[in-house]
């Protein structure tokens, strides 16, 4: 189906008719789409009460500048 439609889209002139066809060309492509989830972040931050300033964003990133050692 999404091969017939791009090939009619090459054909067509007019430029609003071939954008639209294009959009649903997309939309079909997007609703046949498996969606397979392939990272799933997991974020732990150790602690000692030597240690100051260990912070994590909600990224999972953490800011070793602010870090200061007892």
């Amino acid at each position: 189906l999404v091969i017939e439609k791009l090939e009619e889209a090459k054909a067509l002139i007019n430029p609003n008719k071939k954008l639209q066809l294009y959009r649903e060309i997309q939309q079909i492509i997007i609703d046949d789409m498996p969606w397979i989830s392939l990272y799933h972040p997991k974020a732990a931050v150790g602690h000692r009460k030597d240690i100051l300033g260990l912070r994590s964003n909600p990224l999972g990133f953490i800011n070793y500048d602010n870090i200061i050692v007892r």
